[in-house]
């Protein structure tokens, strides 16, 4: 390197240890270790004791072939849930059960729990399965009618009429 027409090697070299300096800055090991776990704290584990309780009275248990086959439950609230196991999930005849479940004690949710179990467990399906799961049906509302500029339209269905007497 010449600095004012002198040559000056040294300014080379600093300039390589420089840089080599602060690239490996960048990459090398951290301060307690190689795992990036000595320099992040992890949290202790906080399980939770969940109990979960089945409504056996509800379970179904239907045996699927292998060409598909459909399981449904209907619990009291009117929630339907519906597996749906299609033709290549399955390489046996299998006889599947689903439970609904009653009530899920220490989960840390709001409102009641809903879900099923299904079993066996383990069971290795190779294809893609379903389970659809079909809120109940809000009440029958009266019907009820809002007008505006003339128009009326009924709560209970999307429609919009004509109100009488409007021109």
């Amino acid at each position: 390197m010449t600095v004012r027409g002198r040559h000056v090697p040294f300014l080379g070299l600093a300039a390589a240890a420089l840089l080599g300096a602060s690239l490996a800055a960048c990459g090398g090991p951290t301060p307690g270790g190689d795992d990036p776990r000595d320099t992040v704290p992890i949290p202790p584990a906080q399980p939770l004791d969940v109990t979960v309780v089945a409504d056996d009275a509800l379970a179904v248990t239907q045996t699927v072939p292998t060409d598909g086959g459909t399981l449904s439950v209907t619990v009291a609230d009117g929630t339907q849930y519906r597996l749906t196991v299609p033709a290549t999930a399955l390489l046996a005849d299998t006889t599947i059960t689903m439970t609904p479940l009653s009530s899920v004690d220490g989960a840390p949710l709001a409102g009641a729990a809903r879900g099923v179990a299904l079993e066996p467990d383990g069971l290795r399906l190779y294809d893609t399965a379903t389970l659809e799961i079909v809120p109940p049906r809000a009440p029958a509302s009266t019907s009820r009618a809002s007008a505006r500029s003339g128009a009326a339209r009924s709560s209970t269905s999307s429609r919009w009429s004509r109100a009488r007497g409007s021109g």
